[in-house]
């Protein structure tokens, strides 16, 4: 695909591209090519580098919302709020498309997500879950705190296990001489 060096959307052999994120300025500008009659969904989305289905959610939300909808935001939409969207998903038999357009949700997928949340967990899956990352764990024990007993039973560990080692490798040895000494015999 010829892209532009600024854009650098890539397409793999499969014609599968690669996730990017566009600018508001693009996806404007990717709408109002396609509204312009001349282009349509396949070769613009080629083109550009994003997929049909993506450029026809662009559409369609600018036909409603205007270019306001493209800006930036990370919106938490309440229980309630989700609950109502999935009412009107149903009661209605709309796409999650035609239900994001409605409602001005940027993404399809999340109102998919919403749907299997709460088809699997019910009510409880549809509340704002903050994924808190927990604290690190400090490092139990550090080499410069282990007290002295604790740094002499380490040493002899290391010890021993070097110990089993010299013995296993002096049977090795022995061994590798008596079958030199058996070979030679014979």
């Amino acid at each position: 695909m010829n892209c532009p060096i600024k854009v650098r959307h890539q397409s793999n052999f499969y014609g599968v591209f690669i996730l990017a994120k566009f600018t508001k300025e693009q996806k404007i500008s990717a709408v109002k090519r396609y509204l312009d009659g001349n282009e349509g969904y396949s070769t613009l989305s080629k083109e550009i580098g994003v997929s049909q289905v993506i450029l026809r959610e662009w559409v369609g939300l600018y036909k409603v919302w205007g270019p306001d909808i493209f800006d930036v935001s990370y919106t938490t939409y309440s229980a309630e709020f989700k609950l109502e969207v999935l009412n009107n998903m149903a009661d209605t038999e709309s796409s999650s498309l035609d239900i994001a357009v409605e409602y001005g949700i940027t993404s399809p997928a999340m109102i998919r997500s919403w749907r299997r949340a709460f088809e699997k967990e019910g009510y409880d899956a549809l509340f704002p879950n903050r994924k808190v990352r927990p604290p690190m764990k400090k490092k139990s024990e550090d080499k410069k705190e282990l007290t002295e007993i604790d740094q002499l039973k380490e040493k002899v560990k290391l010890l021993e296990m070097e110990n089993a080692y010299l013995k296993k490798l002096k049977a090795l040895v022995q061994e590798q001489e008596r079958s030199q000494i058996k070979s030679r015999r014979k």
